[in-house]
């Protein structure tokens, strides 16, 4: 299938409309076929036409006739097959200077009538800034020519002079493209993202590049380049709210915009010549053109056009205040105005695109300079190196919402999002911030989650379909190659986009994780998905998907996180194994622990100690004096109990929220060794895909993985009542607040019936707050409950989990991920019971059985409690899994008895010999049983749903302990 993104597919004129003059120099002959067409000017010289890749470099010179800037000057391009490619861009949307565009700007303007005119895009734009000059020819032997070494500089003439062709890095798609020094003044295309740069020579200032090697007339060009990008103050583009205003006046009524969007050519051809309505277009064009030719002409005109006061002063500003520079308001009022006319929407699609695919002089010169690794003040020119990238992510052309194709909207976005992805990580941390912030609206924030999805999606669904008869008679690979999507510069830029966004979240928590989750990631095989992981770990690829795990889903998390954990059980068992054969050891490949459930605590943490190197093996639990065999049913039940009762009140090492239903340390116990084996616990948990009742609250997730925990909100998710006082000691502006507040710089915590108080500070206990010192007191606080007053129980805890749980699987997960992987899905409400049914397999009986029509019945009616009793009866434990109730796999089963008992051939000649009455208790005092290993319950036929009733609660609340029949 044909990528719209191949720059093949980029070309930018007809090949039949381009005139003698826009036809590129003769390309050097090679022994292979040439790569572009041949024809033959009058002169009969053979000339190739289009963007021309030079044998020696990987980038495409352009060649410029016109002294005007380089970015509305005259392209040449490929002759490939115009009218052949469906998803040709030429096809789609036509260049802004192309020759036909030029001829018919210079004739006047275009007849209205003409349903044509107002889907060909508009004539150039005069550039501000005109073109440096070129530069002068090098000599060609420095050597041999005295005159020459005389003329050159001292401090140049003991220097080597550039090698032929530099390394540069495209700052769109950020791979390493080719300069040649021979056409440094001259455009150059990228071959990758099909991008034009004018004046390629500004991205020399790279770190490959040795600067001191450039010439004094490199340097000169350089110098000058810079200078221009400085835009004086008369030239800054502002959009006031009065332009925004007049476009919107410029409006047509209701009716008119239902016609022109049933049939766009059938309204515009019955647009009379001088018309009210053709005056009222042609007045809205004029205007519409004005503002975006000048607002795309250059990244400076995009970053302050929508400036709450441009300014050149050079006096630096908070960076907590750039957020309020940028009116979003006024930049969405003023592409909405563009859009909502008949021909906004083609003239912003037709300046977007052609600023996209040629920036021009000034916006390379900034590009460039932000190459530099000084780190700027937060001024108005610091404001232009990024506020463009805001104003580019709100033009509604790249929401998917927008009227425009597929494929326009597929390479205006890809190329949107790798100018972004390649700024330098100083300005990607100002766009974090920005959307961060709490004056950043969630539905804006949302909207560029959803905008950067949309695209990661089409790009993965492209990559993952499949050639006609795969499959039929293909032999195995024996290479797994790298996916095709690895190699993609367009994917790479969308999930770096993803993983900033993704970074503003984590600071606001603004959208749940399931937000950035990309559906077409679940599309992908997990033999694919695995492999994916693998070459993350090995780093054999640029490119991963689990290298931004905010674009996975839970699912594959838990998947890539089974497979990581059964890898690393293996590994073990197998090392087992090689020492029991050389007779180094006889240590079984398991780890079988054998506990009583009288003496639960005391044996497993004994056991848990003891086999310290041991844990990371395939667990096996045995009840003493119980028959049950685990196949995981047993190993639910053990976690279970075992975790509800280290974190019970009377062991004092935590304490309760009831209220909450939350645990916290306890500062007061001094447990290390037993705090250190919970942590071990909860790992092995998660190592073997228990879930726990284990009520730590986020913020304890959140230290376990590293981030920080000391802002008043992560106090208010612990302790609401001790968070709403400090939030009333920040706000409250009386006279009398020592008196009120009457508090020191202390923190105290209540160790077994005993207040004991810490200062905050030195000599904090003699330190009133007050009204200039309690911000600081609050912070202090904040950090004092959730951090230094556990920190010896956190740092045993942590160092427990972090020897069983910390690998690279558990890395793919964010904190509230790890708590839904721990504890479960929360329910506080008894359960679905359509939900249920949906899940349930049946083996020996039909969903419209009689007893299974009655074993719903009886489930709905059973409270909440009841229900997670027959949860926990069924699977060993009454959590729900991560991935939902869709995950539980439940199965009911017809007890062998009861199927032999129903038997028309075989139980007959038995059935006779009963009475009726033994028949009838056979037939219905048979308890239901399970198989918590395979989630399987098992029932035997019964004749009434109170029998079934009785039953059942007998089985879920007398049951405990595991047997074999």
């Amino acid at each position: 299938m044909l990528d719209p993104l191949d720059p093949s597919c980029l070309t930018d004129h007809n090949h039949s409309e381009l005139a003698t003059g826009e036809i590129q120099q003769e390309a050097v002959q090679q022994p292979t076929t040439p790569t572009t067409p041949i024809r033959r000017s009058r002169t009969g010289n053979r000339r190739s036409i289009g963007l021309t890749l030079s044998p020696k470099s990987s980038v495409v010179p352009v060649d410029c006739n016109s002294p005007a800037n380089p970015s509305h000057s005259k392209l040449s391009v490929s002759a490939s097959s115009f009218k052949r490619r469906s998803l040709n861009l030429a096809n789609l949307l036509r260049h802004p200077t192309s020759i036909r565009n030029q001829s018919s700007s210079t004739t006047g303007h275009r007849s209205p009538t003409n349903p044509e005119h107002y889907r060909q895009p508009f004539p150039p734009v005069t550039p501000i800034h005109p073109t440096p000059p070129p530069l002068p020819s090098r000599p060609t032997n420095l050597k041999s020519s005295s005159s020459a070494r005389k003329s050159l500089p001292p401090n140049l003439q003991l220097r080597p002079g550039p090698p032929p062709e530099s390394p540069v890095t495209c700052p769109c798609c950020s791979r390493s493209i080719t300069l040649d020094h021979s056409r440094l003044s001259q455009p150059a295309r990228c071959p990758t993202c099909a991008i034009i740069w004018d004046s390629p020579d500004s991205f020399l200032v790279s770190p490959k590049i040795d600067q001191s090697t450039r010439s004094d007339e490199n340097r000169l060009y350089t110098s000058q380049t810079s200078t221009a990008s400085e835009h004086p103050a008369s030239s800054i583009l502002t959009i006031t709210e009065e332009q925004v205003a007049q476009l919107h006046s410029l409006s047509l009524s209701h009716e008119q915009l239902e016609s022109f969007e049933r049939d766009p050519s059938a309204f515009l051809a019955s647009v009379s010549p001088n018309s009210a309505l053709d005056r009222l277009i042609k007045e809205f064009d004029r205007l519409a053109l004005e503002l975006l030719t000048k607002l795309f002409s250059s990244i400076a005109n995009l970053s302050t056009a929508f400036l709450a006061k441009p300014t050149t002063d050079k006096q630096p500003k908070p960076r907590h205040q750039a957020h309020q520079a940028v009116q979003i308001e006024l930049v969405n009022s003023f592409f909405q105005a563009i859009c909502s006319r008949p021909t906004g929407r083609d003239i912003l699609l037709s300046q977007l695109y052609g600023f996209l695919n040629r920036p021009g002089t000034q916006s390379v010169s900034i590009l460039a300079s932000l190459k530099s690794p000084n780190e700027p003040q937060q001024t108005v020119d610091d404001l232009i190196q990024w506020v463009w990238a805001i104003v580019l992510l709100q033009c509604p052309i790249l929401s998917p919402s927008c009227k425009i194709t597929p494929q326009k909207r597929l390479v205006i976005t890809a190329r949107t999002l790798g100018l972004i992805s390649s700024l330098p990580n100083r300005l990607h941390h100002r766009l974090v911030s920005f959307y961060s912030h709490p004056s950043c609206p969630t539905k804006l924030f949302a909207e560029k989650v959803e905008l950067v999805n949309v695209f990661i999606s089409d790009r993965i669904r492209h990559f993952l379909q499949l050639p006609d008869g795969f499959g039929a008679g293909l032999e195995p690979q024996s290479v797994h190659h790298l996916p095709k999507y690895m190699y993609d510069w367009s994917l790479l830029a969308s999930s770096r986009m993803m993983a900033l966004l993704c970074g503003s979240n984590l600071q606001s928590r603004k959208l749940p994780p399931t937000s950035f989750y990309n559906v077409s990631t679940d599309l992908i095989q997990p033999i694919d998905l695995v492999y994916d992981f693998e070459c993350w770990e090995s780093r054999k690829s640029s490119y991963t998907l689990c290298g931004y795990p905010c674009l996975l889903s839970m699912s594959s998390k838990i998947s890539l996180l089974t497979y990581d954990g059964k890898r690393q059980m293996g590994l073990e068992a197998r090392q087992a194994f090689i020492d029991s054969l050389l007779g180094r050891s006889l240590a079984p490949p398991v780890l079988p622990l054998s506990i009583r459930r009288s003496h639960l605590v005391e044996d497993s943490l004994r056991q848990i100690a003891s086999s310290q190197s041991e844990l990371k093996k395939l667990l096996k639990i045995t009840f003493v004096d119980e028959e049950g065999v685990d196949g995981g049913g047993l190993k639910k039940e053990w976690f279970l109990l075992l975790i509800r009762q280290l974190v019970a009140p009377e062991y004092g090492m935590f304490l309760h929220d009831q209220d909450q239903h939350q645990i916290w340390f306890n500062p007061a116990s001094q447990e290390l060794e037993e705090f250190k084996l919970i942590g071990t616990v909860l790992g092995l948990a998660i190592y073997n895909r228990a879930t726990l009742d284990f009520g730590l609250p986020l913020i304890g997730y959140r230290k376990l993985l590293g981030f920080s925990v000391n802002r008043l909100s992560d106090l208010a998710t612990l302790k609401p009542e001790v968070a709403k006082s400090l939030r009333w000691l920040l706000e409250y502006d009386g006279d009398d607040f020592e008196e009120i507040c009457s508090r020191n710089f202390v923190g105290d915590y209540d160790a077994y019936g005993t207040v004991v108080e810490v200062p905050l500070i030195p000599n904090g206990e003699n330190i009133p707050v007050t009204k200039s010192n309690r911000a600081e007191f609050v912070k202090l606080y904040c950090d004092y409950i959730l951090n230094k007053s556990i920190e010896k129980q956190f740092q045993a805890f942590s160092e427990g989990f972090n020897s069983i749980a910390a690998g690279n699987g558990l890395s793919l997960f964010q904190p509230e991920e790890i708590e839904l992987l721990v504890i479960g899905s929360t329910y506080d409400s008894k359960l679905a019971i359509e939900d249920l049914k949906a899940i349930t397999h049946y083996e020996g009986f039909q969903p419209t059985d009689l007893t299974i029509q009655y074993f719903w019945i009886v489930v709905e009616n059973f409270g909440f409690e009841d229900q997670k009793k027959l949860l926990r009866f069924i699977t060993g434990t009454d959590r729900i899994p991560a991935t939902g109730i869709s995950g539980l796999n439940l199965k009911i089963t017809r007890s062998v008895r009861s199927s032999l008992d129903s038997n028309p051939t075989n139980n007959n000649r038995r059935r006779r010999h009963l009475s009726n009455q033994l028949r009838s208790m056979a037939f219905n005092e048979r308890l239901p049983e399970s198989h918590t290993c395979f989630n399987q319950l098992i029932l035997s036929d019964f004749s009434s749903v109170q029998s079934l009733d009785q039953k059942l609660r007998l089985a879920i609340n007398e049951s405990q302990g595991f047997g074999l029949n």
